[in-house]
């Protein structure tokens, strides 16, 4: 797999979680596209590269690759008061999809988790709507056989 196609399967898998989808025109789920935010959504993951890691697996030539994602998560503020709450429960789904389902459903993925998050310290302004900004770091382990035939 290349990193495109691990994007993919994890666009995929945030497609599950209700409130959220990949449809073309009305999705709210992008792939570093934050034009999104102009339409007014009530919430948005953009998924963005966050860089890799590479190793040997074992000997036999099994590579690891960790392919990393921030996932930038925006939740419309509709009151000052709301805002937090909205965010979190938000944030919980997509932690509980990854969680009940890390093998992205690709049999090549051995693992995704979301190590962690950091909301931003203030809410960012899009096209007249405000909103909430927490970016999730997702790291999806795949295991790739090589050959040391030359």
């Amino acid at each position: 797999m290349a990193y495109a196609d691990v994007e993919e399967a994890l666009a995929i898998r945030l497609n599950n979680i209700s409130g959220f989808g990949t449809a073309a025109g009305t999705g709210n789920i992008t792939k570093s596209d934050f034009r999104v935010l102009t339409r007014g959504v009530g919430s948005a993951v953009i998924i963005e590269y966050g860089g890799f890691d590479q190793r040997r697996a074992e000997m036999a030539g099994d590579h690891e690759i960790d392919w990393r994602f921030n996932l930038d998560l925006f939740v419309r503020i509709q009151d000052e008061l709301a805002g937090a709450n909205e965010l979190g429960t938000a944030r919980q789904l997509i932690i509980d999809e990854i969680n009940q389902r890390p093998k992205l459903g690709t049999s090549i993925i051995l693992d995704a988790i979301i190590s962690s998050g950091d909301p931003t310290p203030e809410d960012i302004e899009m096209g007249g709507v405000r909103y909430n900004l927490e970016i999730l770091r997702l790291t999806a382990t795949e295991t790739i056989s090589v050959s040391y035939a030359e």
